[in-house]
């Protein structure tokens, strides 16, 4: 009796050591994923380090092909400059004082290998000449940023038309819609409709408010054409924006689903080791011995 005691401890033992085994595997394993996922992470941030401040979130622009592409445009050359738009400004930045415009923009356009040009009808019905003085000095941030600073004295901006970067005036840009597709199916869902309504509101409600025909007070549609995707029809300016609230949203989905993996793995091991406690702490049952006293350590032959 005593030995069928002693062994019975014993499997018990073992079968609470074989439970837990695969469950402590698992976690070693999600652990040194997360870590392998982390450390791919931090290299691929260190590779794009030198975009950090030229892009809000590593963008390629409207052309985007990760989940966006535009309708009657070439994509790789729109991409090119939408991935040139992203780059740092070389290391002497912009720094000009009292220069014409169009000199201004032949020397981009010769430090950063881009089509540049000027909208001179458009420049010209809005009273900007090409010769224009701009000044500006600045460094470390991207061409975009730079660039949007300079066209912001004379009132001008820019976009993407006809392989080339062409600076216009506000107006002009307005005129100049174009009809993008979204892939958001990582974003929403392709099977229910509601989140995808609920994004269409979003946008609507955070972007250009005034642009959107749904509101009321504009020509701009959005619509979708099944859940997940998306057809939307603004100007440059606009997609970008559009294309900036949505990379936002999808980085922080990802990030909250990696938290939830971890938060679950840190619960099983909580359990695991409430479970190793509870084994450890737990007091065996002493079997009766024939003469009616309890067996000892002294009886046992184990021991």
């Amino acid at each position: 009796m005593k030995v069928a005691n002693f062994w019975s401890r014993c499997v018990l033992l073992a079968g609470v050591v074989f439970a837990v085994a695969p469950i402590a595997l698992a976690e070693n394993k999600a652990a040194d994923t997360t870590k392998k996922s982390a450390s791919q992470s931090e290299q691929a941030a260190a590779e794009k380090s030198l975009l950090a401040g030229a892009a809000k979130d590593e963008k390629a622009g409207v052309p985007a092909n990760d989940f966006c592409q535009c309708i009657n445009v070439d994509l790789d050359a729109a991409l090119r400059i939408e991935q040139g738009l992203a780059k740092p400004l070389p290391r002497n930045g912009l720094a000009f004082a009292d220069t014409p415009l169009n000199m201004v923009v032949d020397q981009l356009a010769a430090d950063t290998g881009l089509q540049i040009m000027l909208d001179k009808p458009a420049l010209e019905e809005a009273g900007v000449g090409t010769d224009s003085p701009v000044t500006i000095s600045i460094h470390n941030v991207s061409l975009r940023s730079a660039l949007r600073l300079l066209l912001k004295q004379l009132g001008l901006t820019y976009i993407v038309q006809n392989e080339v970067l062409l600076i216009t005036t506000n107006e002009g840009a307005e005129q100049n819609v174009r009809t993008c597709v979204y892939d958001v199916r990582s974003i929403t869902s392709e099977r229910e409709e509601k989140p995808t309504e609920i994004l269409i509101k979003t946008i609507q409600s955070c972007i250009a408010r005034d642009t959107w025909a749904a509101n009321g007070r504009g020509e701009a549609e959005i619509s979708a054409v099944k859940p997940g995707v998306l057809v939307i029809t603004q100007t440059h300016a606009v997609h970008e924006e559009i294309h900036d609230l949505l990379t936002t949203i999808k980085r922080m989905t990802q990030n909250g689903r990696v938290e939830s993996k971890t938060s679950s793995a840190t619960q099983v091991k909580s359990r695991t080791e409430e479970s190793l406690a509870t084994f450890a702490t737990k007091p065996t049952s002493r079997a009766s011995a024939p003469n009616g006293r309890s067996s000892t350590a002294a009886d046992d032959p184990f021991h």
